[in-house]
Order: C-alpha cells, then structure tokens, then sequence
C-alpha cells in the first residue's frame, strides 16, 4: 500500500483563525492547509534536515521553517517524504507526488510556538508580547476601525491587520489602533 494513498487531492481549512489576548500577550492559532498534485515535484531541497518517513512529521517541519519550505514531495524511490524549497510545480518523471504549502493567514512566521497537525491542517500557536511606553504615541492610525472600548479588543484587532497595525496608543477614553 503507498503511504499517500487515500489523501484527498485538495485540504481546506473550514473555520477562521482565533486570536486570544491574556495580559500583555496575544496568542493566535495558524492554520495551514496542503494542496496534494499527483505526477509532480517541487524544486530544491530545504536547508537542514529534509527527508521523513510520514506526511505528518514533514508537515510539521515545513511549518516550522516558515517560507524556507514551500511544499513536500514524496519520493517514490527512496519511499521519504521531502521538504523543498520551491513553490512552482513541475513534472516529475518518476511519479512523485507533492503538497503545496498554502498559509491560510497573512501573519508571519516565528521560530517559536507549538506545532499540531491534526489530519491534513497544521495548526501552529504564535506568541506575540505588546511593549508598554508611557508619554508617547504611534503617530498615525489603522485603516479601517480604529477606537475600541478595552485593550483587549484593540489588541485582537492589530494582530489580525498584520503589518497594517504598527501598535496600539490607548487614550484616557477608549484604546486606538
């Protein structure tokens, strides 16, 4: 029996992100999915240890490279599970198999946090720490919404607009992104 028989052709991922604050600290879960195409091969070998004997495990270390890995192949011959670099799909003369890395948030990656694959969908949980300074402000504000009524929703709000949200300045009223 192959060991990527029975693995859908195309993984999605069905609920969006949660993000939680406690304290100073926003914690978000990161999801992604993996896109399997028969017959193909992603180019280049990721930097480090590449190869695996499970899907499960390959998945978890592409994760963790960030954008160092851009899929998984699989290679018949040598029966492992590889991470590459490449994101562009080629065809492989050999039967390969791979699974497109596709990050279904626009945050960035970070070398901490813990790692879970749960069936196809990785999930990772990334620490992100708000640094408190008193008698200053970020000039400028956020598209969109901007006020909110507590420090918690603020926060939740920045973190999800990425690199549209440099920080949060809370005013005597209400807390401003």
């Amino acid at each position: 029996k192959s060991p990527v028989s029975g693995v859908s052709t195309t993984t999605t991922t069905r609920r969006p992100s949660r993000t939680k604050v406690v304290g100073k600290t926003t914690y978000r879960r990161i999801r992604v999915s993996w896109n399997q195409r028969r017959g193909v091969y992603l180019a280049g070998y990721s930097k480090g240890k590449h190869k695996y004997r499970s899907l499960k495990a390959a998945a978890r270390a592409c994760y963790k490279r960030g954008k160092g890995c851009g899929g998984i192949t699989y290679e018949p011959k040598s029966k492992k599970f590889t991470l590459r670099r490449g994101r562009k799909l080629r065809r492989s003369p050999s039967g390969e198999v791979s699974w497109l890395k596709v990050v279904s948030s626009s945050t960035s990656f970070s070398s901490s946090g813990r790692t879970k694959v749960v069936g196809k969908t990785t999930y990772r949980r990334i620490r992100v720490s708000w640094n408190q300074r008193r008698g200053v402000y970020l000039a400028g504000y956020s598209k969109g919404k901007h006020k909110y009524r507590s420090l918690k929703a603020a926060a939740r709000a920045c973190y999800k607009r990425g690199k549209g949200c440099g920080g949060i300045t809370i005013t005597y009223i209400r807390a401003e992104i």
